[in-house]
């Protein structure tokens, strides 16, 4: 387990975006290397499953001419209209975060997970959907959604993690409820105690090293 400690600067959490837009915005906010092609199947048949959904992918060099192709062409494969697909490239942080604002779910990346942007995600308000496998890049989301109860989250194989996405897409309420309290949830789970992890871990060595 690693630990969060969010930025002063953090933007408060909005409202739910999908009540004044009237459709559900996915977002991905991790590096354009974790977006595969598997990624992108993946993510063509949540907004397949959820009609009128769009999604948002925000990183530092995803608006590269090369990386923007390669999205569009994935998607328009699938039969995605390039209109439901927004790329943008990287901003300073606080803007970065403020990004969020605009996200009623985060999509996980797999075979390698988010790890500080799924804390981003969760601090934003912004619940994150995860498809863990069996090496350790693999499982920082699901780490981070284990340490502060949101299981329910966690996919067990890749049509599980459509269906659990395209679930919560259709229940505006749980959004809403979700988002309003992801911040304080994170802020008295384990994830945010970084003293608490460090006596832990000392103590941890400590006992190591005595029994070496």
């Amino acid at each position: 387990m690693s630990c969060y400690a969010p930025p002063d600067y953090a933007p408060k959490v909005s409202q739910l975006p999908a009540r004044q837009n009237g459709y559900v915005t996915f977002g991905s906010f991790n590096q354009s290397r974790k977006i595969t092609a598997g990624v992108l199947a993946a993510w063509a048949s949540i907004l397949a499953a959820v009609p009128g959904s769009r999604l948002l992918l925000k990183y530092s060099g995803l608006d590269d001419e090369i990386n923007v192709t390669r999205i569009n062409n994935a998607f328009a494969a699938e039969g995605i209209d390039p209109d439901r697909i927004l790329i943008e490239g990287g901003a300073p942080h606080e803007e970065f975060l403020a990004r969020y604002n605009a996200v009623d779910i985060a999509l996980d990346t797999f075979p390698y997970s988010g790890g500080i942007t799924t804390c981003e995600a969760l601090w934003m308000g912004v619940p994150v959907v995860t498809m863990p496998g069996s090496t350790s890049a693999s499982r920082h989301a699901c780490s981070h959604l284990s340490t502060v109860g949101m299981t329910e989250l966690i996919a067990g194989d890749l049509p599980a993690y459509v269906k659990i996405t395209a679930g919560l897409a259709q229940d505006l309420s749980q959004l809403e409820q979700l988002r309003q309290g992801l911040r304080d949830r994170l802020a008295i789970s384990p994830l945010s105690d970084g003293a608490g992890f460090a006596r832990h871990f000392g103590a941890a060595i400590k006992d190591i090293w005595q029994n070496h």
